[in-house]
């Protein structure tokens, strides 16, 4: 059986596209129909967010276009059918592709986090418009983008203080913004700022919600 994460990007087939449109309606009840088309079609991947509306065989799901109206991205929430799920690829799998960005200062910044995740005994995923200029090939990247992050321990003696340190002077040199956000063993995504910072608790954002925890009590690997 398939797990799903947050960040996942799913291709789904025709009938999931046609099931999410229909949904779209549900979900966003102000929004025009040709709105919800043009952000599905052709081909926009669903993006696994964290699940409100627990149905089973069914997944919730955000869509997120290149194109922009009135200067803001078209993007809208769903739901998909498992079943209809192609391919799920993970911001792991894309963070693999960072060559190929076609902006030299957001790929400069992607090859070197992953090379500073390595060696911090971390593993680097990208998500946000990032992953979704690398999977599509669209134009998502704009002057004004973040690189969004996502990190996981390989073991016990991850340095996470230090990726931190380093990943803000890369995005600096480049002239980038870096947003990272660290995962912990149960799946939770926790702002790696927020858990460096002083306060005692911290917010995990699972699958299935928010939670607030004291940090002495978050496990990373």
């Amino acid at each position: 059986m398939v797990t799903f994460h947050r960040h996942d990007m799913l291709k789904i087939g025709d009938a999931g596209r046609e099931h999410a449109l229909a949904a779209a309606a549900w979900y966003n009840p102000p929004v025009k129909e040709t709105f919800l088309y043009y952000v599905l079609f052709p081909n926009t991947p669903a993006i696994v967010k964290a699940q409100g509306n627990l149905r089973n065989n069914f997944l919730e799901v955000g869509f997120s276009s290149h194109l922009l109206k009135d200067g803001i991205r078209m993007r809208f929430k769903s739901e998909i059918p498992i079943d209809d799920v192609k391919d799920v690829i993970t911001p792991f799998d894309l963070m693999e592709r960072a060559g190929d960005c076609r902006h030299k200062h957001i790929r400069n910044s992607l090859e070197e986090l992953a090379r500073l995740a390595g060696k911090c005994g971390l593993d680097a995923g990208v998500y946000g418009s990032c992953a979704l200029e690398l999977l599509t090939q669209m134009p998502y990247i704009m002057p004004t983008s973040d690189i969004d992050i996502i990190l996981k321990c390989r073991d016990t003696n991850a340095d996470i203080s230090r990726f931190y340190d380093s990943a803000n002077r890369i995005s600096q040199y480049h002239g980038t913004r870096v947003d990272i956000e660290i995962v912990s063993s149960d799946g939770a995504g926790i702002k790696l700022a927020e858990l460096l910072s002083n306060q005692k608790t911290v917010m995990c954002k699972g699958m299935y919600g928010l939670e607030l925890k004291l940090k002495q009590n978050i496990v990373f690997a």
